[in-house]
């Protein structure tokens, strides 16, 4: 089974980031289903009870990244662990 974990402005009533997680999480789904799938999210109850898939509030290692680096990468390392996770299978 593989881990993964999302991170974005998700939690946050915030419409068009739940529409592109909802996306994400519908690919992600489709390259490995047995996925495990946390998200890190402002409001976890919500996210959890929205997306059915486990959530946190956050990380600490990934607010000590400084710029922003870890959110301006988020979006190209989901697609290489999705990837990578479909090639173990």
């Amino acid at each position: 089974m593989c881990k993964i974990l999302i991170s974005g402005y998700y939690g946050f009533s915030n419409a068009g980031d739940e529409a592109l997680l909802s996306a994400i999480l519908q690919a992600l789904m489709e390259l490995e289903p047995q996925a495990e799938i946390t998200v890190i999210s402002g409001n976890p109850v919500e996210t959890m009870s929205t997306h059915k898939v486990k959530a946190m509030r956050s990380l600490r290692y990934v607010e000590d990244i400084p710029g922003g680096t870890f959110l301006r990468y988020a979006h190209q390392w989901w697609w290489k662990f999705a990837t990578r996770c479909n090639e173990r299978s």
